[in-house]
């Protein structure tokens, strides 16, 4: 087919999106990080620094609508995401940081879940994680919506997340919480 658009989006530094979510309205949600400020709608970083995790909110003609931005003082990276059936966005990802309420289990990578509505506010996290890398070594979490709401993560580890058991070196994960 023909090209409908292209348009560029980003900071004076790096920037990358990881995921795309589908929205119902011919518009997506554009998963990434940005080094710096990525954009200026509704923008909502609290560190502007380090590799904040983005959700880029695009219409169906590419125009930007808004950008979500949130982190920690560590590099955050939104890697998939599923719209609910309430119309929220949540997205799963990896950090290297602490989110409010939460403590980071040393220098290693922990996983999250963040759930923001259609408009990028009201947002909720959860934070899970080991002493060892949960979700790094080039592999991604994942996330789905099963159908009584319920989310499913899984991630990579060398420790078993959430009292698992013991794993034998790097094992795969699976969890299911309520909706955030």
């Amino acid at each position: 087919g023909n090209q409908q658009w292209l348009k560029f989006y980003g900071a004076a530094s790096g920037d990358n999106f990881y995921g795309v979510i589908p929205n119902p309205n011919g518009g997506l949600y554009a998963l990434g990080f940005s080094d710096g400020q990525l954009g200026t709608i509704g923008d909502t970083s609290p560190t502007g620094t380090n590799f904040d995790a983005t959700i880029t909110k695009i219409l169906a003609d590419g125009t930007q609508e808004w950008v979500h931005e949130f982190g920690t003082s560590g590099y955050d990276n939104p890697q998939n995401g599923v719209i609910g059936r309430d119309g929220r966005i949540y997205v799963a990802g990896i950090t290297r940081g602490a989110f409010p309420g939460y403590t980071s289990e040393g220098d290693q990578y922990d996983g999250f879940v963040y759930a923001i509505d259609p408009d990028g506010t009201d947002p909720v996290v959860r934070q899970f994680g080991t002493a060892a890398n949960d979700g790094n070594n080039g592999y991604s979490i994942g996330l789905t919506l099963r159908p009584n709401g319920t989310l499913v993560i899984g991630t990579e580890g060398n420790t078993a997340p959430w009292g698992a058991g013991t794993p034998a070196g790097s094992d795969i994960f699976l969890t299911a919480i309520p909706k955030l």
